[in-house]
C-alpha cells in the first residue's frame, strides 16, 4: 500500500474514532460539536483531510484521546505550532 493511501485510511479511521469517542452516529453531530457546517465535515471525509486548526480542536475536545497527528500524517509539529502562534499574534486565536 502506498504511503498516500495509508495516510488517507488513517484520516478516515481517525474520523470514525472521533465519532465513537463522542458517541455520535454521523458526521452532522460532529459538525455541531465543532461548530462548523455539516458540509465542511463531509468534505473532510471525502477529501480525507482535516484542517490543522480543526485537528487541534478535536485533540482538545477529546482531551488528547485523539491527537492532531492522526488527522495530519506527516505534518511537522513545528509547522503547526508556528501557524497557531501566527494566528495568536494576529489576534485570531479562536478555533471557532
Amino acid at each position: 500500500m502506498s504511503k498516500k493511501k495509508s495516510n488517507l485510511l488513517q484520516v478516515a479511521d481517525s474520523l470514525d474514532r472521533t465519532l465513537d469517542h463522542f458517541g455520535f452516529t454521523n458526521l452532522a453531530e460532529l459538525a455541531k460539536e465543532l461548530r462548523v457546517s455539516t458540509q465542511a465535515v463531509h468534505a473532510w471525509a471525502i477529501e480525507e483531510r482535516v484542517p490543522p486548526k480543526r485537528a487541534l480542536q478535536i485533540e482538545c475536545l477529546t482531551e488528547g484521546a485523539i491527537g492532531w497527528e492522526e488527522f495530519l500524517p506527516g505534518f511537522r509539529e513545528e509547522v503547526l505550532r508556528d501557524a497557531v502562534l501566527c494566528r495568536i499574534k494576529k489576534g485570531s486565536a479562536s478555533l471557532h
